[in-house]
């Protein structure tokens, strides 16, 4: 019961900073189910918007989210340039 209070509490802060934000961040960062995001209280329909937007703008490896794709290896910790000359 604790824990369904805190992340409740979670939401409505991430929620009041920023609504847009805070879905899309529910949906691309903690991919919560419909399940989850109902039982948060979070409005179903924005939610569902948000997994659209979310779909129809995938993202594209990059270093600065720290997956050091193949366009910019030398960019992942304890690389340089000079590594690959």
């Amino acid at each position: 019961a604790r824990l369904s209070e805190i992340a409740t509490l979670l939401k409505d802060g991430l929620v009041e900073d920023g609504e847009e934000e805070a879905y899309r961040y529910m949906v691309g960062v903690v991919e919560l189910s419909d399940t989850e995001a109902e039982y948060l209280g979070l409005d179903m329909e924005r939610y569902r918007e948000a997994t659209v937007e979310d779909a129809d703008n995938p993202t594209v490896p990059t270093s600065t989210d720290g997956d050091y794709s193949p366009a910019h290896p030398w960019d992942a910790p304890g690389m340089s340039v000079s590594d690959f000359i």
